[in-house]
Order: C-alpha cells, then sequence, then structure tokens
C-alpha cells in the first residue's frame, strides 16, 4: 500500500487483481453467505484480506452477475484504521465492478467499468448485452450460458458506447491465455485479433512466460504487428482468499478509471509491472517559491518518475525548471580561472532570471529531496545566497553549495545547452564526474590531507638535513675540545696524584650528572603520556554510546560491550604502569640524591686540584673552560640526536606519503575509467569514452611557469620539458622525477656545487637558464610543485556508420544532443532537468529518446519542460504540468500552474492536444492530410 497516498497528482503504480470472483460463483470453494449480514461480513474480510495482501484495488468479476459488487465497495468504503477512525478516501481499496461474460464466439473476455459506476448502469450494461442474472437474494448466479453470437468483442464495444451513461466508462478485455479453449489466441483467430477494437487482454494465472508473447507483444506480423496490454489475474473462487493477489499486476494511474486501464495498455511498457516496480531511490518531491516577480508565491508537488511541464512561449516552464536548478545548487554560474572560457548564454539567462524575480521579490526556494524514504529540506534565499539543510527529525543548519551538489546529484541542463556540451570542456568532465561526485569529493578531501603530510614529510627533511650538518660540525668541534684538553692535561706536569685524578675524572662527573637528568627527564615525560593516554582511552570509552534501533540488536550490544571492557582493561594496566612509574622516581630520587653528594664531593676535590697551584693556574683554568664547553657540546649533541630520533626516518616517510599520493591519483583513474565504461554501455555504445591514465599535463606547465616567472624562459622550453610526463608510460613518476631534478638544481646553486639535470638538459635548458631557474625558487617552493599531479581527463567520441568513431566534437549538434540524452537517461544518478531538449533534436530522433524514457524513469527522476508530444505523450509523463498566462492577469503575478495531472485524465490530455498538437482538430487535420 506504500504508493497510496502521495501528494502529487500524478500517476503512480498500484498493486491489483482484475478477476476475483464472489461466493455467488457457481464454482465457489467453501462457504456461501446468503443473508445481507453474512455478505456485508464477508465483504469485510475481503477487504481486510486485500489490506493484509497490500493490494490496492481488485476487480468483482462474477459471470454474468454484479450483485456482490455493492457488498464489496460498501466494505472498502466503510474500513477503519487500528484505532477505529475511517480509512481515508485516497487509501481505500479500490473496486472495479466487473463481468466475466462468455462468447460465443471467439473467447472469454472480462467486462471492468469505472468505480463511481453506480449498480443501476451496471445492471443497464448487463441488460444491453442481453444478460439476466438471477436475483439478488439467491446465493448462486443463474447458469452461465454463452452471450448471442452477434454479440462480438467490436459489437460489445458498440452497445455499449451508444449509452451515454456508459460512453468511455468500460474496458472490454478478452482473454488471451497462451492455450486453451477460452483464448482469443487460438490457432486461426488472428483474423478477431486483428479486428477487435480492445487494446488489453488478461490472463488466469502469470504472464510470466507467456508463449505467446511476440502476438501480444506486437512483433508477430501474421497477427498484425498488433500490441495490446496484459493483466496477469489470479482467478480467486475460494472462502479462504488464498489465491487472492497471488498473480497481481501493477498498473499505473492518476485516478482509477477504466480510461486509466486503456491508457495502461497502450503504455504497457510504461504503465504495466508483473513484478514490484523499481523506483527512484533520489528525487525531488516538491518545491516551494515564497515570492517571486514572475510567478508569485507557489508551490509544486513533483512525481518520482517523469515530470513534463508544458504551456505556450514565456508560459513559465523554464522558470519553473531553472527555480529547481537553482535552488538544487546546479552548476553554478561562473567562468574558468584563466579567464578562457566566456559565460554561455543559457547561465547568464539563469543569473539574471534569479536576480530579476526571485532576488527583487526576497524570495526563497525550498526542496524537499527525498533520499531512499528520508525527507531532506533545502532551504536557498536568494537576496543572502545562503543555503540551508534540514535533514528528516533534524535541525535545520547553514551548508555549503558543495553539500547540496553531492546529496543530490542533480544533472541539469538548459535550453539549448545539450548541443552546446561538446564545446566546453567542462560539460563533457561533468557527465563523467556528476554520477562518482560522492567518490571524487571523498578523494578529494584525502589529497587534501595527503598533501598536508606531503609538506609536513619535506619539511621534516630540510630539518633532518640541517640537524644533521650540525651535529657533523657539533660532533667537529667536540672532537677538538677533547684533544685540546687532553694536550693541556699532559702539560700540566707533576701534580699531586688526589688532584690530577680529581682533575682527569671531572669530564665523567659532568657526563654522569647530565646523564642522570636526562633519565629523571624522560620519566617524568612517561608519566605526562601515561596520563594523556589514560584520558584518551577513558574519552573513547565514554564515546560508546547505544544506539537505539540498530540491527541485529543483541550483536550490537555484545559488541560494545566487549570494545568497553577492552578499552577498560587497557586503561587499568596503563594506570598501573604509572603508579610503577610514579614508584620508580621517587625511589630514584634517592639515587639522584646520593649521585648529587658524590658530584658534590669531587666538585670541591676539582676546584682544589685546580685553584692551589699557582704556577700552572692558567692552565688549569684553561683545561676548567675547555672541558666545560666540551660538556656544552655534549649536551648539544644529545639533544640533536633525540631530534633526529623524533624526526624518525624522512625518507622513508616521505616515499611513503608520495606513494599515497600517487594511489590517489589511481584510485581517480580506476574511478574514471569504470564510470567512462559505464556510461558507453548507458549509451549502447553511441558515445565511447575514453580515459588514459595523467595524460593531461598542460596546468603542470601553467604551474611551473608560474613558479619560475622572470627566469626569462620560454613557455615553449617548459612545455617542452613537461612533455615527456603526457608521453610517459607512468606520467607521475615521470613528473616527479622533473620535479626531484628541479629541487637538486636549487639545493645545488644554495651549496654552491654543480647539479646534475639531465632531463632539462635535453629540453635545451642551458648553465644560464639553469641558474636563472634556481634563483627563482626555494626548496619549499620547488617541492610545492610536486603537489601538482598529471590528471585523467575523458575523451568523448561518437559512432558512424560501420561502428566507428569519430571525435564527439565533430559530431553534428543533433547526433550529440542525441548521444548525451541516450548516456542521461541510460545513468542511474539524481534527477535528471532539462529545458526542451527537441530544440536540439530533430523529430524522427525525439521519438526514438521517447521510447528510452520508459526504462530511464526506472532509475532516475526526470524533469523536463517541452513542446515535442512525442516525448510526452510516447514517453508516458506520469505527471503533466500546464504552466500559462493568467487572464485576466494576477495582481504583480504573470503566470501559474493552471492544469497538472496524468494522461488519464480528460482535463489532462484537452491541455495537451490544444498546448501541443494545435488542437484536436488541427490534429485531425494533419492526420487526414497524411492519410491516416
Amino acid at each position: 500500500m506504500h504508493y497510496r497516498g502521495l501528494m502529487d497528482n500524478g500517476a503512480h503504480f498500484f498493486a491489483c487483481d482484475f478477476q476475483v470472483h464472489s461466493p455467488r460463483d457457481r464454482n465457489w470453494i467453501g462457504a456461501c453467505p446468503g443473508s445481507e449480514e453474512e455478505r456485508a461480513t464477508y465483504a469485510k474480510s475481503f477487504i481486510a484480506a486485500c489490506r493484509t495482501k497490500q493490494l490496492d484495488a481488485v476487480a468483482i468479476t462474477d459471470h454474468h452477475d454484479v450483485v456482490f459488487v455493492e457488498y464489496i465497495r460498501a466494505a472498502a468504503q466503510q474500513e477503519v484504521e487500528a484505532n477505529g477512525t475511517p480509512v481515508p478516501a485516497h487509501k481505500q481499496i479500490v473496486v472495479f465492478p466487473g463481468v466475466e461474460l462468455t462468447l460465443a464466439t471467439p473467447c472469454q473476455a472480462i467486462l471492468l467499468f469505472d468505480p463511481e459506476c453506480t449498480a443501476a448502469e451496471l445492471n443497464a450494461a448487463l441488460t444491453i448485452l442481453g444478460v439476466t442474472p438471477s436475483p439478488a437474494t439467491e446465493p448462486k448466479t443463474c447458469e452461465t450460458k454463452r452471450l448471442d453470437p452477434s454479440l462480438t468483442l467490436g459489437e460489445i464495444c458498440e452497445r455499449l458506447s451508444n449509452n451515454a451513461q456508459l460512453k468511455g466508462r468500460f474496458i472490454l478485455l478478452p482473454n488471451v491465455n497462451d492455450g486453451g479453449d477460452d483464448t482469443l489466441l487460438r490457432t486461426g483467430f488472428f483474423q478477431h485479433y486483428i479486428d477487435m477494437p480492445c487494446v488489453g487482454g488478461y490472463v488466469d494465472g502469470s504472464f510470466v512466460g507467456h508463449k505467446k508473447n511476440l502476438v501480444v507483444s506486437g512483433k508477430d506480423t501474421q497477427w498484425g504487428s498488433k500490441k495490446i496490454g496484459v493483466f496477469q489475474t489470479s482467478d480467486n473462487r475460494q472462502s479462504d482468499l488464498v489465491k487472492l493477489g497471488e498473480h497481481r499486476t501493477w498498473v499505473k494511474w492518476s485516478h482509477p478509471s477504466a480510461e486509466a486501464l486503456r491508457q495502461a495498455c497502450l503504455a504497457p511498457s510504461s504503465r504495466l509491472g508483473y513484478t514490484e516496480p523499481s523506483l527512484p531511490q533520489s528525487w525531488i518531491k516538491s518545491m516551494n517559491v515564497s515570492d517571486s516577480q514572475y510567478f508569485g508565491p507557489f508551490k509544486v508537488e513533483f512525481n518520482s518518475q517523469t515530470n513534463m511541464a508544458i504551456g505556450g512561449r514565456g508560459s513559465g516552464k523554464s522558470t519553473l525548471l531553472e527555480y529547481l536548478r537553482w535552488g538544487l545548487c546546479d552548476q553554478p554560474v561562473s567562468i574558468n580561472e584563466d579567464g578562457s572560457e566566456e559565460v554561455p548564454n543559457y547561465e547568464k539567462r539563469r543569473g539574471s532570471l534569479i536576480r530579476s524575480t526571485l532576488q527583487k521579490s526576497h524570495g526563497t526556494v525550498t526542496i524537499e529531496y527525498m533520499i531512499s524514504g528520508v525527507s531532506h529540506l533545502i532551504r536557498r534565499d536568494a537576496v543572502t545566497e545562503k543555503v540551508f539543510l534540514a535533514i528528516e527529525g533534524e535541525p535545520e543548519q547553514e551548508v555549503a553549495q558543495a553539500v547540496i551538489q553531492g546529496l543530490a546529484r542533480v544533472q541539469g541542463y538548459s535550453q539549448k545547452q545539450l548541443s552546446n556540451v561538446s564545446v566546453r570542456s567542462s560539460e563533457l568532465l561533468r557527465l563523467v564526474t556528476s554520477p562518482i561526485k560522492a567518490d571524487l569529493d571523498y578523494l578529494a578531501a584525502t589529497e587534501q590531507e595527503c598533501a598536508s603530510k606531503l609538506r609536513s614529510c619535506f619539511q621534516n627533511k630540510v630539518v633532518h638535513k640541517a640537524l644533521t650538518a650540525q651535529r657533523a660540525a657539533t660532533l667537529t668541534e667536540l672532537t677538538s675540545k677533547r684533544s685540546q684538553v687532553d694536550a693541556l692535561n699532559a702539560g700540566i706536569g707533576d701534580l699531586p696524584p688526589e688532584h690530577k685524578s680529581a682533575i682527569e675524572e671531572h669530564a665523567a662527573f659532568l657526563t654522569g650528572q647530565r646523564t642522570v637528568e636526562s633519565y629523571i627527564s624522560t620519566l617524568d615525560t612517561t608519566l605526562n603520556d601515561v596520563g594523556a593516554l589514560s584520558e584518551t582511552l577513558e574519552a573513547h570509552r565514554l564515546g560508546l554510546k547505544a544506539v537505539d534501533g540498530a540491527q541485529p540488536a543483541d550483536f550490537v550490544a555484545s559488541l560494545r560491550q566487549e570494545v568497553a571492557s577492552a578499552l577498560d582493561a587497557a586503561r587499568a594496566d596503563i594506570l598501573k604502569a604509572g603508579e610503577r612509574a610514579t614508584t620508580a622516581k621517587a625511589a630514584m630520587a634517592a639515587v639522584q640524591f646520593q649521585a648529587k653528594n658524590l658530584y658534590d664531593q669531587h666538585v670541591v676535590r676539582y676546584t682544589a686540584a685546580t685553584s692551589q697551584n699557582a704556577v700552572i693556574q692558567g692552565r688549569l683554568d684553561q683545561i676548567r673552560q675547555t672541558t666545560t664547553d666540551a660538556d656544552a657540546l655534549v649536551g648539544t649533541l644529545d639533544n640533536l640526536d633525540k631530534r633526529l630520533a623524533d624526526l624518525g626516518p624522512v625518507e622513508l616517510a616521505l616515499t611513503n606519503e608520495r606513494s599515497a599520493w600517487k594511489a590517489i591519483g589511481d584510485k581517480e583513474f580506476e574511478l574514471l575509467a569504470a564510470q567512462a565504461s559505464a556510461l558507453t554501455a548507458a549509451s549502447k555504445a553511441e558515445l565511447k569514452v575514453d580515459v588514459s591514465k595523467g595524460k593531461t599535463v598542460d596546468h603542470l606547465t601553467d604551474a611551473l611557469a608560474a613558479a619560475i616567472q622572470g627566469a626569462n624562459v620560454t613557455r615553449e622550453k617548459i612545455a617542452g620539458l613537461i612533455k615527456s610526463v603526457g608521453s610517459s608510460a607512468s606520467p607521475f613518476d615521470e613528473w616527479i622525477a622533473i620535479v626531484d631534478e628541479i629541487l637538486l638544481l636549487v639545493e645545488a646553486e644554495q651549496a654552491g656545487t654543480p647539479a646534475i639535470t639531465p632531463k632539462m638538459a635535453a629540453a635545451g635548458f642551458g648553465t644560464p637558464e639553469l641558474k636563472r631557474v634556481a634563483n627563482k625558487l626555494t626548496a619549499t617552493s620547488a617541492f610545492e610543485l610536486s603537489l601538482q599531479r598529471p590528471t585523467t581527463h575523458p575523451s568523448f567520441s561518437y559512432r558512424v556508420a560501420n561502428a566507428s568513431y569519430i571525435p564527439f566534437e565533430q559530431a553534428s549538434p543533433g547526433q550529440q544532443a542525441n548521444a548525451l540524452l541516450s548516456l542521461l537517461f541510460g545513468q542511474a544518478v539524481g534527477p535528471l532537468i532539462i529545458d526542451q531538449p527537441e530544440d536540439d533534436l530533430d523529430n524522427a530522433t525525439a521519438l526514438q529518446i521517447a521510447e528510452s524514457i520508459w526504462s530511464a524513469k526506472e532509475k532516475r527522476q526526470l524533469i523536463v519542460a517541452s513542446h515535442n508530444p512525442n516525448l510526452l505523450v510516447i514517453g508516458d509523463a506520469e505527471l503533466v504540468l500546464h504552466c500559462s498566462h493568467y487572464s485576466p492577469p494576477k495582481p504583480g503575478i504573470q503566470v501559474g500552474i493552471s492544469v497538472e495531472g496524468g494522461l488519464d485524465r480528460s482535463s489532462v490530455r484537452d491541455v495537451v492536444a490544444k498546448v501541443m498538437e494545435g488542437g484536436k482538430d488541427a490534429f485531425r487535420l494533419r492526420m487526414n492530410r497524411y492519410g491516416f
């Protein structure tokens, strides 16, 4: 029942069983209620069974009898919800009155009437057909007799149509089983099939695997190549209703009627289904415009499948589509960064439209967008340009346009935009990237993160190089100081043994004191780390919140408890480790105190040794100062070693991050290549989309030229250097090799040493140019070049005769538009919004495109403005929106939607005929002129 109660006035699928018998049937199995009360009770249980089996509509089709229709209809109207309130009219089970007819020739048939037909009108139909039913009080119908042989299928339709109350309110469906004595498809009956006025038929049981499908699908010339719609039915005749709905047919209508069934038979590929229909999961449900200079305030509800806006010139149908695209942030007005591409006219028109109609009225556009049954309210303010999003059950929040673009994944094309696609590379790229935008956005975010890590790795490498050089210089100086101390000690001469010992031991005592302080510092750092880790584990533990409704509930709850226990255990172990470290620190304090006492005692001896001998006092002072300097250098070395250790293996880290950077490009290529294959398949190979990894390198030339601007190097020479990237089997590796060579050049220039640059030399860079390039760059700016990447762009080809292909831009505008529509209709992404695609197509192509709409609307929502009747009628639009000028005009409002609904409504068909065919008389005149 989930197709009922939708807000738009268009056509929707309903689950139907159009051959159901009542207890009056002579072949009924089970109890036969006879009294009024018993019949009402049965009817109530029947409607309850329909509800349980999720049937939306049934037809009561007894043999030559309509008595039970009223009981079933009354039960449907009197049904109540579980809380006792009446079921709303739009949710009630639809009951089609019907009769199963046993004809003398050529076959069995079912006659269905409008649900609103009265009992008197139904009995009048029986009288017209010469049927005398048994009295309503009888438990069973009278014995079924074949109708008068003169009542052929055509005669039945003619007689009923001659009745003013019944004309246009019935549909006759012959039996088209693939075997048996009651079917129209018996051997030799092809002329009956050809001559009948019926547009549909029915089968007893399943239609799937029908052996004569070629006949009913219009592919058998012997049978007149006549296509009809077929309803599969369950033919239930038993009181347990076990067969009810067993072989249901999903039928599409905007209002249940015989005309709706006729329309379904005329478009069976679009309006009939034998399994539950597949519908778009992402679609625009409604648009509400608070105010505008053109439309005024208005709201429109959309169908999840095909929506067609029609109307004369200037009636507002294009405005309707542009408001939608603007509200969903589709393809904002912009120009290329390099200014090389002018804003096309259709984008200029949209920008002007928004400014002159919405901004002047301080209007807002609110769109309800459905994704897998979840409502997303998107509101965009025309004055501030701010966009707000409220997901069902959540508060509204301001978001970036990119969020809406990734969410809705709308593909929109303004009038004549399709034929301009080939001249704008951004348009072609959008065709490929739109369906995978979420994946590409994720890669872009990953790329930014990786670029940040790469910069950090490179800076670490620079720091590591500087620290390594500083360490080498410090070590050299320390070696010198120690040699000086040794030489000074040797030149002191004879000293008392205790003085000489104190002097010789002084360096070792200094090292010991510094080492003890290092140990204590390490322990303090460990205690801080333990505390921080404990707090982190506790935060993770508190973050393990229970999630209501998560399934399977027991497993989810069990896993949460397991993780919580693991975190608790880890935190307990960490706290114990912290306690042990604290205990160790207390013990170390005593040891440190003892070591400090021994050091202080040594200092007393050392001071005495270096200050008592006046003869060698100067030399001893020199030893003391040199020893102090050496000790400071040892401290510097320790600090440098720690900093180098903290940096880790910088070359390996940089290599790993570069591999990750390259992997992002590889993943992007995989996504684009897969999408290119999908697009080729979606267009049925009319378009061939190819991608070549990393072959687009013009932006690399631009980046290098900008970086060395002023170095007096021609762009041609720079392009020559970069050319090898695009032609390489591994473009990324080739580009990195060039950047590394440039980086080596910069570092060599700074060091005053020659650099080996074979790639630049091969590109014609002479020594003066190399020097100028090196002087224009720093190591950091040179490395930044590596954060560019050779990119992958798709190329499009169009299929011509002999299955060969030409570049897409060489195809005619009509060929391009036709191929692009085939591609767009084959994609299963967000809504497709197109304004007047027929402007880019000829009429023959428009008919071909119209037929492709049938399968397209199963995958994606279509919202189209059009003047072409083929797109609307053959494409079988579920919702038609007629935009027209108000007459007389309304204050401040020029246009509005005057008629909306499905093609099964006469008001909609009338306006379609008037607007798109020039009226019925004009249509008939053309038919006569053509000789149809």
